[in-house]
């Protein structure tokens, strides 16, 4: 059974309830600085932005990915959802979406950063051959 939420598309970051942003663990930005980049996210040909919305047409999350025109790679860079749908299939539900934009735009794979590996194995993920490192 699924969260009965529904994914639509948008190109305004305003919105994304502020709450959504704010709770994202380790993130590597301040939640301003993701609002004040809206020209850049929002404009990007390459880019899928979206919010989940439950029956009332209330926001309860948000994802934000790329296509690497180099690697044709489809990364998920942000993916944030209410406190009550943290433990659902959601996870698996943004992964269908980014399967279909997947095959529509030919990607190599679907690749996400994360702080919560375990999630994710769970969901059907493994760890990449690539590390990310910093300095």
């Amino acid at each position: 059974m699924g969260t009965n939420l529904k994914f639509i598309p948008i190109n305004d970051l305003n919105l994304i309830p502020r709450y959504l942003v704010d709770q994202i663990k380790d993130k590597d930005c301040p939640t301003e600085r993701f609002y004040k980049m809206a020209p850049v996210i929002t404009g990007n040909p390459l880019g899928i932005l979206g919010v989940f919305c439950d029956n009332e047409s209330q926001v309860k999350g948000f994802m934000w990915a790329t296509i690497s025109p180099l690697s044709e790679a489809l990364h998920c860079h942000l993916l944030s959802v209410d406190k009550e749908y943290q433990r659902s299939t959601i996870l698996k539900e943004a992964t269908g979406i980014l399967k279909k934009v997947q095959k529509i735009n030919n990607c190599s794979k679907i690749t996400f950063n994360t702080s919560r590996p375990k999630a994710f194995e769970k969901a059907g993920y493994k760890c990449s051959k690539h590390r990310m490192m910093e300095v």
